[in-house]
């Protein structure tokens, strides 16, 4: 079943970055088929090597990867000059979920079992950098 995005914005490249295969190729299976551009990744380090995402982009970040924790990726996009949305996913118990947000500051947050439906309307709602938010 396809889910109509609305305000969906086809210049936007989604990089998702997690460990769990299953969890990464649903992620790309659904995305891709709403239109976006996806770019996954199993691991942190692969992505902070390959990817250059741009101000526009959309990083699904899974914040308990083995090799990095999200708030490490998050700082190294920063320093890199790299400032794309963040929307991270974890499934770490809610005290350590809740003190990785509050570091990070994403677009949004998460916990696994997934939302799709949630993460849908969220990337629905992104909008170029430098944009009003409403």
């Amino acid at each position: 079943m396809k889910l109509a995005l609305r305000n969906h914005c086809p210049s936007t490249r989604v990089f998702v970055v997690e460990d769990d295969d299953a969890v990464r190729e649903g992620m790309r299976t659904l995305l891709e088929g709403e239109g976006y551009q996806v770019s996954c990744y199993a691991t942190a380090l692969d992505f902070l090597s390959d990817a250059a995402p741009t101000d526009n982009d959309v990083v699904v970040l899974d914040i308990g990867l083995p090799d990095l924790l999200g708030d490490a990726v998050v700082a190294f996009l920063k320093k890199s000059g790299f400032q794309p949305r963040i929307i991270v996913v974890s499934g770490l118990k809610l005290g350590p979920f809740e003190a990785a947000v509050r570091c990070i500051a994403p677009e949004a947050a998460y916990r696994k079992p997934l939302n799709l439906r949630a993460l849908l309307r969220q990337l629905g709602t992104v909008q170029p950098y430098g944009a009003p938010r409403t």
